[in-house]
């Protein structure tokens, strides 16, 4: 009876917990604790509403009681790994991601996160195998794709992560930050039309994104559109109005336009 008692308070907390109460959801899993504090499954329920709510050393302890009670939890492992990683103890986080992949090698989720705790390290080349290895197993995972086109632009590789965005575009292509990131691997080309469009789909998306502002801003000061650019810097500046880089890029641009007035009255008066 206890035992039925337990899972009924579980099964609230998880509704509760899919509802977006994550309040709620931990106090009905405290009550199935109360009742049954061996049941492994429901500390780390317990736990990933916690990472939710950024009480991390909480997520820790609730990780730790489950896998003494069940070391095999490759679930747990992974949320403690995640856990880890944010809270910068990335060795220990590959740790736990070791753990459970000898649990549960064909998870995909576990191989990206491995593979964004190698990224912390600057272990590039390790950090692309997890993202592979990730692929091997699901070739439709998006992140798998994302992660690994930034892997590949922070080692310069623009061409080759510009294909693993693609790659995510086509699972995803309501994600405004991959349609940034790949903006951001055509600027580095100097595809500045490309990348403009790239920026023009981010803001569909999200056109509160100041950042995606100022990168189509830039674009357009490189081909000598400044009034456009300016006006990009604007939109940046009305989001966020203390954005230094905005009002830096915003100057440089009027400056630009100033000059080439000038030059354009000097050729006209010749």
């Amino acid at each position: 009876m206890q035992q039925r008692d337990a899972i009924d308070w579980y099964n609230e907390g998880i509704a509760l917990h899919i509802s977006g109460d994550r309040d709620g959801a931990i106090r009905c899993y405290d009550h199935a604790l109360e009742i049954d504090p061996e049941y492994a499954a429901i500390w780390g329920s317990k736990g990933i509403a916690l990472y939710e709510l950024g009480r991390y050393d909480e997520v820790i302890q609730c990780c730790n009681r489950a896998l003494e009670i069940d070391p095999e939890f490759a679930a747990v492992w992974s949320t403690r790994g995640t856990v880890l990683t944010e809270l910068g103890r990335y060795d220990e986080a590959i740790e736990c991601y070791d753990c459970a992949l000898a649990i549960s090698p064909e998870d995909a989720t576990i191989w990206i996160g491995k593979g964004i705790a190698l990224c912390k390290l600057d272990r590039s080349g390790e950090e692309i195998h997890c993202y592979d290895r990730a692929l091997e197993i699901d070739s439709k995972n998006t992140w798998a794709w994302f992660f690994k086109g930034n892997a590949l632009y922070q080692l310069n590789h623009y061409g080759e992560a510009i294909r693993c965005y693609d790659r995510a575009l086509e699972l995803d292509p309501g994600n405004a930050g991959i349609w940034s990131a790949k903006g951001f691997s055509l600027r580095e080309l100097g595809r500045y039309d490309e990348v403009i469009q790239c920026f023009d789909r981010a803001l569909e998306i999200d056109p509160e994104d100041t950042d995606a502002w100022i990168c189509k801003g830039f674009a357009l000061d490189e081909l000598g559109r400044y009034d456009e650019a300016i006006q990009c810097y604007d939109h940046a500046l009305e989001i966020d109005p203390g954005d230094t880089l905005a009002k830096s890029n915003r100057e440089g641009a009027l400056k630009k336009r100033g000059a080439t007035a000038k030059e354009s009255d000097r050729g006209a008066s010749i």
